[in-house]
C-alpha cells in the first residue's frame, strides 16, 4: 500500500497482494480514515486485476467508515474483472467510481 497526498487529497494505491489479507487491509484503512480529518481520499485500484468476495467487503467497509467520518472517498482505476465483481453483487451505485485516478483527484480536490 502506497499513501501520498496530492492537492490535499489522500491518494492510496492498493496492490493486489493487499487483498490477500482482507482483515489487515480493513484495519489499515480504518486507521487511515480515522486520521483523515475529513480530507477526501482516492483509492487507486489500478494494480488489482481480481478481487475476492472478502475484498468487496473491505471496499464496502471503507465506504461505510468514510461516511461515518464524513469524508469523501472515491475508487479509481478499476480493472474489468474488479468492475464486473462489484457489478455482480450490486454495489456500483453505492460507490464513487472513476475510470482514472487523475479524474478522481480533480473532482475530490477541495476548493478554496
Amino acid at each position: 500500500m502506497r499513501i501520498r497526498t496530492r492537492d490535499d487529497v489522500i491518494l492510496i494505491q492498493v496492490g493486489a497482494e493487499e487483498f490477500g489479507d482482507p482483515a489487515r487491509l480493513e484495519d489499515a484503512f480504518e486507521h487511515i480514515i480515522k486520521n483523515l480529518q475529513r480530507r477526501p481520499m482516492v483509492v487507486d485500484l489500478t494494480p488489482v486485476k481480481y478481487i475476492p468476495s472478502l475484498g468487496i467487503a473491505v471496499i464496502m467497509a471503507i465506504q461505510g467508515l468514510s461516511q461515518l467520518r464524513r469524508s469523501r472517498v472515491a475508487f479509481a482505476g478499476l480493472q474489468p474483472a474488479v468492475w464486473k465483481s462489484l457489478q455482480t453483487v450490486g454495489v456500483l451505485d453505492l460507490l464513487s467510481i472513476y475510470a482514472l485516478v487523475e479524474e478522481a483527484l480533480l473532482d475530490l480536490r477541495p476548493t478554496t
